[in-house]
């Protein structure tokens, strides 16, 4: 081979190479959807009150750098229905015009490549049906704190198992939109004075439940006196009261009736001997927002108070 040719030969592999060069890329892209997203069928089983079950997800980071800030963002199928995720992890709730939630929880950090699975639990407060029910309208994603949505959105439904034991050809499950209570008081209360001369009483309520409308805080307001107010409940309430309380004893169910003591506080220069009247109304509140009742009416009493030497 003469140098000219031999010169052309060099120039046509090294020309060859810069074009293989610029056809690859600099570095590796990111993946469309960062995180990869699958989920477990959410089934619900008949139990104490109501129906439980739990569904798994597992989330892949297919990014090319760690990410420290996933979460999962949940869509319950049934209001009230989301109950915990198995990591002790803060969670944020939003409430939405139909009364579900949607609820997100924080994850781990992620290497590229790691995978990692979950449980979520869930626990419908509605009586157990003979025959199967769906609920649909659940949604999964996993959300990056900085670039939003990273996964696709996965869509599921819950399904009721039968009292019958079947969960094949289930009805539509419809929920309560309307709460519906009756709230029922003793006939007088008599505040007795303490060690400290204020004055104290005791005032016995009852409370029933009907239906399975979602809540989580049911309050039993106490329209007392400028300067008196409701300490607590016994058994204890064990949240803040001053104009009333909330009921004691947690999350309510269809059927359920408890009875409680409403604490009632009068300072300490309550004249002796005084008499008059109290209202009370009962108000179901489910994200701060309350929910109406069917009969109002009967979410009222009055009863009479006397201040006892």
């Amino acid at each position: 081979m003469n140098l000219n040719l031999k010169r052309l030969s060099v120039l046509a592999a090294a020309g060859a190479a810069l074009l293989v060069a610029a056809a690859s890329p600099a570095q590796a892209e990111e993946p469309l959807y960062p995180a990869a997203l699958t989920h477990t069928r959410l089934v619900l089983d008949p139990a104490e009150r109501g129906y439980t079950g739990t569904m798994q997800f597992t989330v892949t980071h297919r990014g090319t750098t760690a990410n420290p800030n996933l979460s999962v963002v949940i869509e319950e199928p049934t209001a009230h229905s989301w109950d915990s995720i198995s990591i002790d992890t803060p969670c944020m709730f939003n409430y939405g015009e139909d009364q579900r939630r949607t609820i997100g929880c924080g994850l781990e950090s992620f290497e590229p490549g790691q995978t990692r699975t979950y449980t979520l639990t869930f626990h419908a407060y509605t009586p157990v049906q003979t025959v199967p029910m769906v609920a649909t309208g659940g949604r999964l994603s996993i959300v990056d704190g900085i670039a939003g949505t990273v996964s696709k959105v996965r869509d599921f439904n819950a399904t009721f198992r039968g009292a019958n034991g079947k969960l094949k050809d289930p009805v539509p499950y419809v929920q309560d939109t309307q709460t519906d209570m009756t709230l029922t008081a003793g006939g007088s209360v008599t505040l007795v004075r303490q060690a400290d001369g204020s004055f104290l009483g005791r005032l016995p309520m009852t409370l029933a439940w009907h239906g399975d409308a979602p809540n989580n805080e049911v309050w039993v307001g106490v329209d007392v006196p400028a300067g008196w107010y409701t300490p607590d409940t016994e058994p204890s309430a064990n949240a803040p009261c001053w104009t009333g309380c909330s009921a004691p004893g947690g999350d309510w169910f269809d059927g359920e009736v408890r009875s409680f003591d409403m604490l009632i506080h009068a300072p300490e220069d309550t004249v002796i001997g005084s008499t008059g009247t109290i209202s009370s109304t009962v108000q179901n509140g489910w994200g701060f927002t309350p929910i109406t009742d069917v009969t109002p009416a009967d979410n009222t009493v009055t009863f009479s108070y006397t201040v006892a030497g």
